[in-house]
C-alpha cells in the first residue's frame, strides 16, 4: 500500500460532510493541507474549529498549492462543474463522497474536454431512467445522463442484480461476488477510467 501521508489534501465545503471526510482523511493519514468554505470569513472559521492550518480565500487560490494533490469536494451541486474543472486543470484529483443520485451529474459534467474516459460503475442498479416525476437529474437517472456526455466514451457497470426494463452489458452481482471485484476492474484498460461506487454496491 502506497505512503498515503505523502498525498496532500484539501476539502472543499466546511459544513457537516466537509467535517466528515476532514476527520476520515486524517484517520487514513492523510494531511489536510487546507479547507475552501463558503465564504473566506466562514473558511477561516471552521479552519481554526477544525484544527486545519489553512483557509484558502478563493478556489483559485486552492489550485495554485502545490501542496495538494486531491481534493475532496463536498459543495452543493450547483457549484460542482466549476470546481471540478479548476481541480482538473491544476493538475490535483478531484473526489466526490456522498449524496444522492443527482449529486455525481454534474460532477460528471467538469471532466468536460477530457476525455475519452471510461466510466466505472460499481453498483447494484444500472440508473438508467430518463426521468421520475419529470426529473432528469435525480433518482435513478445518473448514468443516463452520464451516457450523453461526449467526453466519457465507455461504460462498464459491474455488480448490477438486475437489468430492470434495460439491458446492460455489466457483470451481475453472482460471478462477481465469487472471483472478487479487483478482478473485474483491472480489467478495465485503455483510456482514463472514472470511478463511480455506490453505497449498494459495496457487499461486492
Amino acid at each position: 500500500m502506497p505512503d498515503l501521508s505523502t498525498i496532500g489534501a484539501a476539502v472543499i465545503g466546511t459544513g457537516f460532510i466537509g467535517s466528515v471526510h476532514l476527520t476520515t482523511l486524517r484517520r487514513l493519514g492523510i494531511p489536510v493541507i487546507g479547507v475552501l468554505g463558503s465564504s473566506a470569513a466562514r473558511g477561516a472559521e471552521r479552519a481554526r474549529a477544525l484544527g486545519v492550518a489553512k483557509a484558502y480565500g478563493s478556489l483559485d487560490e486552492l489550485r495554485a498549492d502545490p501542496a495538494v494533490q486531491v481534493v475532496h469536494v463536498t459543495s452543493p451541486n450547483v457549484a460542482h462543474y466549476v470546481q471540478v474543472k479548476a481541480i482538473l486543470a491544476a493538475g490535483a484529483v478531484p473526489v466526490m463522497i456522498g449524496g444522492d443520485d443527482s449529486v455525481p451529474i454534474p460532477f460528471f459534467r467538469g471532466f468536460e474536454g477530457r476525455g475519452p474516459i471510461t466510466l466505472v460503475q460499481i453498483d447494484s442498479h444500472i440508473d438508467w431512467r430518463h426521468e421520475i416525476g419529470g426529473i432528469t437529474e435525480g433518482y435513478s437517472s445518473t448514468m443516463r445522463r452520464a451516457s450523453e456526455m461526449p467526453w466519457i466514451a465507455r461504460m462498464v457497470q459491474i455488480g448490477q442484480r438486475g437489468h430492470g426494463f434495460t439491458q446492460s452489458a455489466g457483470h451481475d452481482a453472482l460471478p462477481v461476488f465469487h472471483v472478487g471485484i479487483h478482478v473485474q476492474c483491472e480489467a478495465v484498460t485503455g483510456d482514463a477510467a472514472h470511478v463511480h461506487l455506490d453505497a449498494d454496491g459495496r457487499d461486492l
